[in-house]
């Protein structure tokens, strides 16, 4: 998949504990160390946000069968309430390990993920402590082995919109003095008539907008708002992508 196709993939992850029967469990540890053990299933499917189309992106393709992850780590800080970050990040890079395969970037990860199991754990290992002798023993905190079921869901989402600003800003660079003049400032968008501080993007037809403020418009036609001039051909040329297709090498492990 070309690489400015690839900048216009998203992918949004979500993840509820799984439907076993016994879907977060706690047991003392026999360790030296409080032991947590993720393990489920990666649902991947892929969606279309086209230009020109619905708000919501559609559904393109689903993976026939999830993916098995399975990964147990030691907490060295143990698992007190005081230590919820450092199990929130250790659970973050288990997460982390289980969608590799995905190919993703680590700046796709929304840790929400993990910050919510590091506070199922542990508020289930503190109502332990309560239900059982409530302290430490020689000033050694309880340990635990935990063990938890996941279904973890990954929606890749292809924003076409967004693939064609950049398709045309790159176009945009290349343009040579042959191009029509722009007549207004290039710090001044012609969709908001404001010189901001937020980034410019300059179509081929040389009329600047802020992203922001062209972004919107590509949600609805492959246009440029001042002269009407067709765009959708850079959308093709940078990422042999057409309009209302999903860029190809993506689906699939």
């Amino acid at each position: 998949m070309p690489p400015l196709a690839a900048a216009a993939m998203e992918c949004q992850l979500s993840g509820r504990l799984g439907t076993e029967a016994r879907d977060m469990s706690l047991s003392p540890s026999k360790g030296y160390y409080s032991r947590v053990r993720l393990h489920g299933d990666l649902v991947v499917s892929y969606w279309l946000r086209a230009v020109g189309g619905a708000v919501r992106p559609t559904l393109q393709h689903e993976e026939a069968a999830p993916r098995r992850f399975d990964h147990t780590f030691p907490l060295l800080k143990g698992l007190n309430a005081d230590h919820h970050s450092a199990c929130r990040d250790a659970m973050h890079e288990v997460l982390l390990r289980a969608r590799t395969p995905l190919g993703l970037d680590a700046g796709s990860w929304d840790d929400s993920l993990a910050d919510h199991l590091a506070t199922l754990t542990v508020e289930a290992v503190r109502r332990e402590r309560v239900a059982g002798d409530g302290g430490e023993h020689r000033g050694v905190p309880p340990r635990f082995d935990v063990d938890m079921a996941l279904t973890i869901v990954a929606e890749f989402v292809y924003s076409e919109p967004k693939a064609l600003l950049l398709a045309c800003d790159k176009a945009a660079a290349a343009t040579t003095t042959t191009a029509p003049p722009c007549r207004a400032r290039d710090a001044e968008c012609r969709v908001c008539v404001e010189a901001k501080e937020d980034a410019m993007v300059r179509l081929p037809c040389s009329h600047s907008f802020h992203r922001g403020c062209i972004l919107p418009w590509f949600d609805k036609v492959a246009t440029c708002p001042m002269c009407g001039h067709d765009v959708a051909k850079y959308l093709a040329a940078a990422t042999n992508t057409p309009i209302g297709k999903f860029p190809a090498g993506l689906f699939g492990p």
